[in-house]
């Protein structure tokens, strides 16, 4: 089961939240059924082609942006989503799963400020993966 406040995945019989120490809702058959669902419904690359899909807008956006209006607006649009990424990896405590980029929110940010174009799909498809409970806590 997943914890509404946090994200964490937690046990199905668990009382609190593993994560964050929440009162966690007492799970029903049909709660279960649909987590696992979830967490067998796709493979971890399923979410690539959205996450490349919301990265491709953000840049045209901020690219017609640049063009006609503000030439920095490409910059502010890479440090904004890069700084999102770095604090909802806190967040979600991404450092806690396993997965290829597992690290601490200031590298996440350094990564996807200088490899945006890659990092940021990346953090996105991994963060889908996290929070539907395809990739699973170290713990």
């Amino acid at each position: 089961m997943l914890c509404k406040s946090c994200g964490t995945p937690n046990q199905d019989n668990a009382e609190l939240c593993s994560g964050c120490g929440e009162s966690l809702p007492k799970t029903t058959q049909t709660t279960a059924l649909a987590d696992d669902m979830i967490r067998s419904s796709g493979s971890p690359w399923s979410y690539v082609p959205m996450a490349l899909l919301i990265t491709i807008s953000i840049m045209g956006i901020a690219g017609l942006f640049a063009a006609t209006v503000w030439k920095g607006a490409m910059w502010i649009a890479i440090l904004g989503t890069s700084l999102w990424a770095a604090v909802d990896s806190s967040k979600i405590k991404l450092s806690n799963y396993k997965s290829q980029i597992a690290s601490g929110p200031i590298t996440l940010f350094i990564g996807c400020v200088f490899l945006w174009i890659i990092g940021f799909p990346w953090y996105l498809t991994v963060r889908h993966n996290i929070l539907s409970g395809i990739i699973q806590s170290r713990k």
